[in-house]
């Protein structure tokens, strides 16, 4: 996908910024619809830890139209049953299997995994990511986007290296909530925080009187929390507290911490977590920017929306953005529909 495009003006049809799973998701995307591309993280390595881990329905449907649905399903525990106790009391479980699609059963992975994955479809289909490649900046006119390229070191540092300049028909921000995209556009925004909430969370092994099986979720309300115990791949299990954070220290909290909270929480004084692999702790933000693209450069992901956490609705819903701009991208380079067909996604998303 490294090819030059049909106009020899330009080094590839569209540039994304951005390595993680929405970036991933956009090339792969490209790739299926045979469109050139090239893509760029400034981090030399993946990030670790599992963070949003979860595909819902609609998006195993989505990821199955350009091909790569079933390589994610491969490293990932199905879903069957979610179980909710509110005070200590259960209601009736939700069989996520009822749901009407082809893909009912919700997958749980890890971030991580899915990065990796996505990374080896990537290059089965002869491109790659570029890493320690920073994009510092952009400018576009009327036949496309003209990109300044820094290249860095392990710490983020900018090399004492000439910058190299590339023109793209096309610029995808997939660079995150942090990102520079949207501010260059000037769509930025300010994120709402969910006001006097913390979640606290660890991802560890876990023991405890209820099932460990790895085909059911199970959340506990209490009073002023919320707690879900949920599988990570690879033996693991997720515990986040969002919770007031009323005489919680606003750090990563210790595994003896959330050992404590977790059997209160669950009524369960067997529960027992030990050899963590991530434990940490955030504060929920939402919000939008006002449109996703401006002419010849789009936002998809973080760049363009931030989402609380929960149910991985950040990277669910940006997954919709990567296929939703790769087709449309797809049409107009290769003449099937005008430009115009390009503002349905920003009107959609």
């Amino acid at each position: 996908m490294n090819k030059n495009t049909n106009n020899m003006d330009f080094d590839t049809d569209v540039i994304i910024i951005g390595g993680g799973p929405v970036g991933l998701t956009t090339a792969c995307a490209l790739a299926h619809h045979g469109i050139a591309f090239r893509l760029f993280e400034q981090r030399h390595e993946p990030k670790p830890h599992s963070r949003a881990n979860n595909l819902w329905a609609r998006p195993q449907e989505l990821l199955n139209s350009i091909g790569i649905r079933d390589a994610l399903a491969e490293k990932s525990y199905r879903i069957k049953q979610v179980n909710t106790l509110l005070n200590g009391r259960p209601v009736d479980p939700v069989e996520v299997s009822e749901v009407p699609s082809p893909y009912n059963e919700v997958l749980y992975s890890g971030q991580d995994v899915i990065e990796k994955t996505l990374t080896e479809q990537i290059e089965s289909k002869g491109a790659q990511i570029e890493r320690g490649r920073k994009v510092i900046d952009f400018t576009q006119d009327k036949d496309g986007v003209t990109v300044t390229l820094a290249t860095v070191s392990e710490d983020g540092e900018e090399k004492d290296i000439p910058h190299e300049h590339l023109k793209c028909r096309y610029l995808v921000g997939a660079d995150g909530g942090d990102g520079f995209v949207r501010k260059a556009l000037h769509l930025d925004f300010e994120p709402e925080y969910l006001p006097n909430r913390m979640n606290r969370q660890v991802d560890a092994k876990l023991k405890w009187r209820r099932s460990t099986d790895a085909d059911q979720l199970w959340f506990f309300y209490y009073e002023k929390g919320f707690c879900g115990v949920l599988p990570v791949w690879g033996g693991y299990h997720r515990l986040f507290f969002l919770s007031d954070d009323t005489d919680i220290p606003d750090r990563d909290p210790t595994l003896e911490e959330i050992q404590i909270i977790a059997r209160k929480v669950t009524e369960d004084d067997t529960l027992t977590l030990s050899d963590p692999i991530w434990l940490t702790h955030s504060r929920f933000r939402h919000g939008a920017s006002s449109h996703y693209m401006k002419d010849r450069v789009i936002m998809v992901g973080d760049a363009g929306h931030v989402a609380l956490p929960i149910g991985g609705q950040g990277m669910n819903s940006g997954l919709h953005d990567a296929v939703g701009i790769a087709w449309r991208l797809a049409m107009v380079l290769n003449d099937s529909a005008e430009p115009v067909v390009l503002e349905s996604y920003d009107t959609e998303r």
